[in-house]
C-alpha cells in the first residue's frame, strides 16, 4: 500500500509537470504568434465590416503591425474587394510617413513578387499604392518604384498601361523614353495619354524629334492625331510645315514621290532642300533617287555644285542601282546642255 501510494503520488508530480510544460508551450507559441493572430482578425474586420470608417480603421490596425502583417495585406490586395483596396490604400497614405526608408522598400518588394499573379484590378490597386508611395515628401526607394512602374506598363492590361503612363512621367521616376513603345500600343487609349505624356514633357523634342512626331499625323485614331498636330504647333509649326511633314510620312510612296515634285517645281516653300533631305533617306530606293535629283536639278538652277549631305547619301545607300542613279544626278550642276539644265524628264545618260 505504501508503494502504491509512492506511485500515485510520483505519477500525480508526472502530470502535473507535463501539464505545466503544455501550457507553457503553449502560451509561448500564442505569445510567439500573438501579431499574426492580430493580423489575421484586423484583416478579417477589414473583409466583413460594412461601414467605412470602421474599415479604414481595420486597414490602419493591419498596416500598423508592420511585417507580421504583410501577407494578410497582399492577400487584401489581391483577392478583396474595390473597398477593401481603397482602404488600404488610404491607410497607407496616412502611414507612410512615418516609415523609414527600408521598411518601405520591404513593402515594395512584396507588391513586385506579388505583380505576376495580381489581376486586373489588383494592379491597378497596386499601382495607386505606389501613387500613394510617390507622394512621401521623404526619399522614396526609387529602384523599386521604377521596378513596379515598368511592370504597370508591360501589363497585359489595357487599363493598367493606361494607369502606369502617368506615373511613368513622374519626376522621382523619369520613365519618359520608356513610353515611346507604348506610342504603338494596339489600343488607342494607351497610344493617346502616351503621346501625350511625352510630348508634355520638357525632354519632348529629344525623345521625340518633328520627323517623328509627324508619324502619328497618320494615326487611325483622331485623338491621337490631334494631340500629334497640336504638339508640333506648340513647338512653333506652321500649318504649311505640318502638312509637309504629313506628306513627308504618308505611307504610301507615290504621295512621297508626288511631295518631292511639288517641292522641284513649286515655290510655295522657300528652302524645299531640308525636306528633300529627309525624303533622301526614305525606305524606298525610288524616293531617295527623285530626291536627290530634285536637289541636283534645283542646285543646277542656281549654278551651284550639290551638298555635302548628298554625297554621304550616296555612300550610305543600300541599294547599287539607287547609288548608281543618284551619283549621275549629283553631276547634274556641272553638266550643262547649251547652257541649260538638263529637263526633269530627261532619260538618265550613264557618265562617260
Amino acid at each position: 500500500m505504501r508503494y502504491l501510494g509512492k506511485l500515485r503520488r510520483g505519477l500525480l508530480a508526472m502530470t502535473v509537470c507535463l501539464a505545466g510544460v503544455l501550457i507553457g508551450t503553449t502560451v509561448a507559441v500564442l505569445i510567439g504568434t500573438w501579431d499574426q493572430w492580430q493580423a489575421w482578425y484586423a484583416a478579417y474586420r477589414l473583409r466583413t465590416t460594412l461601414d467605412d470608417t470602421r474599415r479604414l480603421q481595420a486597414a490602419e490596425r493591419l498596416l500598423a503591425l508592420g511585417p507580421s502583417a504583410r501577407p494578410q495585406v497582399i492577400q487584401s490586395l489581391l483577392h478583396g474587394n474595390d473597398a477593401v483596396r481603397a482602404a488600404l490604400i488610404q491607410a497607407w497614405h496616412n502611414h507612410i510617413p512615418t516609415l523609414p526608408l527600408d521598411s518601405v522598400q520591404d513593402w515594395l518588394t512584396e507588391l513586385i513578387n506579388a505583380w505576376t499573379i495580381a489581376d486586373e484590378s489588383a494592379q491597378q490597386a497596386i499601382l495607386a499604392w505606389l501613387t500613394s508611395t510617390l507622394r512621401r515628401e521623404a526619399d522614396v526607394p526609387i529602384p523599386a518604384c521604377q521596378q513596379l512602374a515598368r511592370l504597370g506598363l508591360h501589363s497585359p492590361y489595357v487599363s493598367v498601361r493606361y494607369q502606369a503612363v502617368t506615373l511613368a512621367v513622374h519626376p522621382r521616376l523619369g520613365l519618359q523614353a520608356e513610353l515611346l513603345p507604348l506610342l504603338k500600343d494596339a489600343e488607342a487609349t494607351v497610344r493617346r495619354a502616351a503621346l501625350f505624356a511625352v510630348t508634355a514633357t520638357e525632354e519632348a523634342s529629344l525623345l521625340l524629334p518633328d520627323e517623328e512626331l509627324f508619324h502619328w499625323l497618320h494615326d487611325p485614331d483622331e485623338g491621337v492625331r490631334r494631340i500629334c498636330y497640336d504638339a508640333l504647333v506648340s513647338r512653333g509649326r506652321t500649318v504649311l510645315e505640318i502638312d509637309l511633314g504629313r506628306r513627308l510620312t504618308n505611307p504610301e510612296a507615290a504621295e512621297r514621290l508626288k511631295l518631292i515634285a511639288e517641292l522641284r517645281y513649286d515655290e510655295v516653300v522657300a528652302d524645299p532642300e531640308p525636306w528633300l533631305q529627309r525624303l533622301v533617306r526614305d525606305p524606298e530606293a525610288a524616293v531617295r533617287v527623285a530626291a536627290v535629283r530634285a536637289v541636283a536639278e534645283l542646285r543646277a538652277a542656281q549654278r551651284l555644285l550639290c551638298p555635302a549631305w548628298v554625297e554621304t547619301a550616296i555612300q550610305n545607300d543600300p541599294d547599287t542601282l539607287a547609288r548608281q542613279l543618284m551619283r549621275y544626278y549629283q553631276q547634274l550642276p556641272v553638266r550643262l546642255v547649251n547652257g541649260s539644265v538638263i529637263p526633269a524628264d530627261g532619260a538618265p545618260v550613264p557618265p562617260r
